[in-house]
């Protein structure tokens, strides 16, 4: 019995992943179950086993966007460094994606985006994607009030509209990039956009000694 649950999960992985390819391909919209299967090397009938229509294949492969794209948040977290530190380096994982195995998904961000707004109604999409973006702004939060504690932070912002605004500005440089990859110099920009915000956010203390 074991095995057989092991099978369905690791076909259900596949179809998603072979979903991720096609909708990569040729955007959400444009994409139909018989090209999701065909790349899958399945029967379209088999799709249906494991999914009911086509937006439960969109909403799985949502997740499975964002583990592509996962950094390590831990070991930054726990590290004894201060609070900008830890600041710098989560800005650094996330500005890393682009370099992963999975670069190529990256192009889906507007068709998910899309699909949570067109979504709204229904809300599915959209509570999803409401959730990733409170936990992505839970991090900067907690980081940024460890700052403010450790005295490496200013104390006169405030956590939660500062994460917004840092994650808004790195959705803006992600997204600018994928219009132009041979414009936008992410390297460039990383390191200049680091120390824009840490310059601002960062105490008066931590800018004499330098990040």
């Amino acid at each position: 019995m074991s095995a057989l649950i092991v099978n369905k999960t690791k076909k259900k992985e596949d179809i998603i992943l072979a979903a991720l390819k096609v909708f990569a391909e040729k955007g959400l919209s444009n994409s139909t179950i018989k090209e999701i299967a065909d790349r899958a090397g399945i029967g379209k009938g088999t799709i249906y086993e494991y999914f009911k229509d086509k937006n439960e294949i969109i909403h799985s492969s949502f997740f499975y966007f964002q583990k592509f794209f996962e950094v390590d948040m831990e070991n930054i977290l726990l590290s004894k460094e201060n609070g900008a530190s830890k600041l710098k380096n989560l800005m650094k994982s996330i500005m890393s994606i682009t370099k992963s195995d999975n670069k190529e998904y990256l192009d889906l961000m507007f068709d998910f985006w899309a699909e949570g707004i067109k979504g709204h109604e229904k809300g599915v999409m959209l509570t999803e994607m409401n959730k990733f973006y409170k936990s992505y702004r839970k991090l900067f939060e907690d980081v940024l009030s460890e700052g403010i504690e450790d005295g490496s932070i200013r104390k006169d912002i405030d956590p939660f509209e500062t994460s917004s605004i840092i994650i808004g500005t790195l959705d803006g440089v992600m997204v600018q990039w994928i219009l132009d990859k041979k414009v936008i110099d992410l390297k460039k920009i990383e390191k200049n956009l680091i120390n824009l915000i840490l310059n601002g956010a960062g105490s008066q203390f931590n800018k004499q000694g330098g990040f």
